[in-house]
């Protein structure tokens, strides 16, 4: 095989553009058609993983309180709480916020470097881009993939908050 040295590469939100200086030919490959089947429609297994969870009224209450800070208490629960319980409140919110965050971004560069490692096999460049770990915070929340779009479910945000502590080691016991 030899190498082209004279081949651009552009993408865009569908796929990528091939573009071959020499011979003044583009190819068009839509990104549907290098991410596979499972990663798509998932598969019979991976399907059987995904049961949704039916939390009790408390643990709904408690994983709630965990993943929406303030917004999950009432009025009236705002009104009489003290400082040190706001503050308590305001802890555990940023840092489940901060924890989901990092994973979401995880998945999402792991998801990122897969797909470039099978499109680029032999590139260096992508390779040395894959070796690069980190987080950003300063990724609006607008700008966020979403979990459903990450395919990730409530029960394991749940497991998640349980991993760092967040929600308590018996939370699926809480009746």
């Amino acid at each position: 095989m030899t190498k082209n040295q004279n081949k651009t590469i552009s993408c865009n939100s569908n796929g990528m553009i091939i573009s071959y200086g020499d011979a003044n030919k583009h190819q068009y490959v839509g990104y549907n058609s290098y991410v596979s089947k499972i990663q798509m429609k998932g598969t019979v297994k991976y399907q059987e993983v995904e049961k949704n969870i039916h939390l009790s009224p408390k643990q709904k209450d408690l994983y709630s309180k965990v993943v929406y800070g303030f917004k999950a208490f009432t009025k009236e629960e705002l009104e009489s709480m003290n400082e040190q319980t706001k503050l308590n409140v305001s802890i555990t919110y940023t840092k489940a916020q901060r924890i989901l965050r990092k994973w979401k971004q995880d998945i999402t560069f792991t998801n990122l470097d897969r797909l470039l490692l099978a499109l680029f096999p032999n590139s260096p460049v992508i390779k040395q881009m894959s070796q690069i770990t980190g987080h950003s915070d300063a990724v609006a929340k607008e700008d966020e993939i979403s979990y459903k779009d990450l395919g990730i479910k409530q029960d394991q945000i749940a497991n998640k908050l349980i991993e760092f502590g967040l929600l308590p080691k018996n939370f699926y016991q809480i009746i």
